[in-house]
Order: structure tokens, then C-alpha cells, then sequence
């Protein structure tokens, strides 16, 4: 056996309950027949190749970057080096609101009214937030959705509480021209989007920014009026068909049963999603690329047991197909109230009375996987009945296990890949990139 190379950070012991973690743990080997515990197995699979990686991001909000901008100019620079840089977390495939989501301050679009369109609602805090993080890392790239088209499009004539888009394809062709204009608007800013969506969670009604549409209306406007007006205005854009939550059905099955609709995306964007949903669209429609583009968003505490379940979130969506992973929130006030009063978790929490910023423990996980699964990975088939666990074949040609001991004792680890075996020691409430 031969040893192998680890880079890992663990826990504090002293902020952690053990007991949460054994009961996020996938399984437990002690009553299997013929299991042993004394290693952990591990086995990589490399002859079966999925998806390449896209990129690890999360999501820019202007409340995010009115904390940033509370700060002095060097610790500006610390934060978005520690979020950006390649040397640190290096986020590269990052969200953005179109307009106003539920954390920004109150309800605005980048239109008021028919033949209006202006980005300068977010000339303060929003764009230059991502100005700054594209300053750091310029690969850095964007998928885009609005949480509400304009209120004048909408039954309501508000962007909260709901509503649905005015009867009629008039709007419908308003809609798809409102975010093409978005999306030139951002290319002139220097800030091209890559991916195009309609609507956040187009199911559901909400106090914040939102707008429910039926499933069929939702694949029509794609078909009809959004892909051809991307097409006229040969944006270097793909259009995604998102985001679909699945909590109240799997929309995007209703949706693929429309004409044409399959043709005129490139793929699925996907939040809130269980397993067997997943399982489910892998299995019927395999050919739909899949992406991830919002983590859970949980209620503040910004725990290292939240942290915990954001690594067994990651391993869900990228082992059922997902060539990118979205965090929610980068950056938030310290109270982590959003502009509707719901509190959320963050990488990173800012007082801006105090001028100081702190790391919670979700930034040390996404910054762990970033930079250990850098844009171009390929997914590798691996397998372990003790540990969720994800493998990748990296650009540079290495195999990186990503693994998390969550045991109180150290834990030894067995990797089997092409008829040898390696093994590593890890420590205990310790993630872990095992390379070879």
C-alpha cells in the first residue's frame, strides 16, 4: 500500500455536536455481515466518466455588497481575495439577481415602465460588487435569473406577494426582450452573463419578489419568444429553463412535454431538489444537462453542523449530474435579516457599524471545495457504504476524493483505484481532499 497526499481542515471540537453528525452520516456498517470498521473503503471507478465541472460559486445580492462597501478599502480587498482569489476560496460560477431578490432592501426592476430599461438601480452596490470580484478572479462567470419580471408585466402590478404575468403574448414577448436587454446591458459592463434564466422558483408565491407561472405558459414563453429573441440578438448566452424547486411537483417534466421546448434550452437550473427527484430526472431524461444554482439557505446560525450538511448538499447534486454547485448568500449584514425580515446563513457576515467582517463556517467548506475541484473536473464514478463520498479527474490530470470523517476518533482510509490500494489517516471532524 501506498500513502497518499491529503490537504484537510477539521472542526472546532468545541463548536460541533458529534451526535448531529453521526445522524446526517449516510449508513452504518456495525450490524452488515461481514463489514469491518476498521478503515473506511473507498473505490474509484475511472473507466465510468460524468460530467465536467462547470464551476463552484455562490450568489451576489446588493445587500451584500452595501455591507462590503461599509468597510475600508483594505478589508474590501481582504474580503474579496479570500472569496475570490486562486490562492483562497476562488469562486468562478457565481449568481446574480435580475432586479430585485428577497435580499435586496425593497422591490425594484430595471424597468418601470413599457420601453424603459436601466441597470442604475444597482450602480451602488450590486454591479460594482461583482466588479470587484471579477477584478480578482477574471474567469469569473454568471448565470442570471429575475426573482420577478417588472410589475407593470403582472397581474398584481407589484414584484412581491406573487401574481402571475399579464394574459396575453404581448408581455410574454416583453418578458423575453426585458432579459436580453438585461443581458446586453450586463456584456456592456464588462459583465457577460453565460446563463439566462426566466424566473427564481417558477412555482411559487411569495411576500418577497416572486411570480408563479403555470408549467406550460413557462415552457411556451422558452419556446415561442425567449430562445428566438436571444437568437436575433446573438447573445453569447445559453438559455437554462430554471429554477425548478420540485417541492410542489416536478415542473420540469410538465414542461418537456411541450414542443419544442426540450430544443430551445441547454439544461435544467435546480434548488431545493430531493434526492428522488433527482434520481428521477437523471433517470427519464438523462440527455438534460443539470445545474445547481441555490444551496439552503437555513436561518442564520451559521453553524459547523449547517456546514456539514452543505458538503452532503454538494455531494446530492453533483453525483446525480450537476456540472456547477451554487452557495445562497456571499455575503450578508451580520444580522443576516433579508429585506422581508427572514434571517439566512452566509460565507460571510459584515457589521458595518463595527466595520468588521467574519468567515462563518460555510465559507471554510466552499473554499475546501473550490479549490480542490477546480472548472474543467470530470466527475469519476467512486463508491463507499460508510461515507458519501465524490471524486473528480482534475485538469491537471490527478483523481481528488473529497471525503468527511465526522467520527470523534481519527479515521483510517482505504482508497482502491486500478488494482491498488492507498491508504490515509484522517482526523477526526476533518474534511478531506484525498489526491492521487
Amino acid at each position: 500500500m501506498t500513502s497518499l497526499n491529503t490537504t484537510s481542515f477539521s472542526l472546532p471540537t468545541e463548536k460541533f455536536s458529534h451526535s448531529n453528525a453521526l445522524k446526517a452520516e449516510w449508513d452504518n456498517m456495525a450490524d452488515q455481515p461481514s463489514s469491518s470498521l476498521e478503515a473506511v473503503s473507498i473505490t474509484l471507478y475511472p473507466e465510468y466518466i460524468h460530467q465536467t465541472i462547470s464551476g463552484i460559486g455562490s450568489s451576489f445580492n446588493p445587500m451584500g455588497g452595501e455591507a462590503l462597501f461599509s468597510l475600508s478599502s483594505n478589508d474590501q480587498k481582504e474580503c474579496l481575495e479570500a472569496l475570490y482569489s486562486k490562492d483562497q476560496a476562488h469562486l468562478n460560477f457565481c449568481r446574480t439577481p435580475i432586479g430585485a431578490s428577497d435580499f435586496a432592501r425593497q422591490e425594484y426592476s430595471y424597468s418601470s415602465e413599457k420601453g424603459s430599461f436601466a441597470l442604475e438601480s444597482d450602480n451602488n452596490n450590486l454591479i460594482p460588487f461583482i466588479k470587484g470580484a471579477k477584478a480578482v478572479n477574471a474567469d469569473l462567470a454568471l448565470h442570471a435569473s429575475p426573482w420577478s419580471p417588472p410589475a407593470w408585466m403582472k397581474t398584481n402590478s407589484e414584484m412581491c406577494n406573487g401574481g402571475t404575468l399579464i394574459p396575453g403574448e404581448e408581455v410574454r414577448k416583453e418578458i423575453a426582450n426585458y432579459l436580453v436587454s438585461y443581458a446586453q446591458a450586463m456584456s456592456q459592463q464588462g459583465l457577460p452573463i453565460a446563463r439566462l434564466m426566466l424566473q427564481n422558483e417558477m412555482d411559487v408565491e411569495t411576500k418577497y419578489p416572486s411570480c408563479k407561472y403555470d408549467p406550460v405558459d413557462f415552457a411556451r414563453i422558452h419556446v415561442d419568444h425567449l430562445a428566438p429573441a436571444i437568437s436575433k440578438a446573438k447573445l453569447d448566452c445559453e438559455l437554462w429553463a430554471g429554477t425548478f424547486r420540485a417541492l410542489s411537483g416536478l415542473q420540469c417534466f410538465d414542461c418537456l412535454k411541450e414542443s419544442g421546448f426540450r430544443e430551445s434550452i441547454k439544461g435544467f437550473g435546480l434548488q431545493y431538489v430531493k434526492e428522488e427527484a433527482l434520481h428521477s430526472l437523471q433517470l427519464n431524461h438523462p440527455d438534460v444537462p443539470l445545474m445547481h444554482t441555490e444551496s439552503v439557505c437555513h436561518n442564520g446560525d451559521n453553524s459547523w453542523e449547517q456546514a456539514v450538511a452543505l458538503f452532503y448538499d454538494v455531494t446530492k447534486y453533483l453525483r446525480y449530474g450537476c456540472d456547477s454547485y451554487t452557495y445562497w448568500n456571499t455575503i450578508l449584514p451580520h444580522d443576516g435579516l433579508s429585506g422581508w425580515g427572514w434571517k439566512q446563513n452566509s460565507l460571510v457576515s459584515i457589521n458595518a457599524q463595527e466595520k468588521t467582517l467574519s468567515f462563518n463556517p460555510d465559507y471554510h467548506v466552499m473554499r475546501w471545495l473550490s479549490s480542490n475541484v477546480p472548472p474543467g473536473s470530470k466527475r469519476v464514478e467512486c463508491f463507499s457504504f460508510q461515507r458519501r463520498t465524490l471524486a473528480f479527474l482534475k485538469p491537471d490530470g490527478h483523481y481528488v476524493v473529497l471525503h468527511f470523517n465526522p467520527e470523534s476518533h481519527d479515521s483510517k482510509v482505504e482508497l482502491h483505484i486500478n488494482g491498488k490500494t492507498h491508504q490515509a489517516q484522517i482526523p477526526p471532524l476533518t474534511f478531506t481532499a484525498i489526491e492521487c
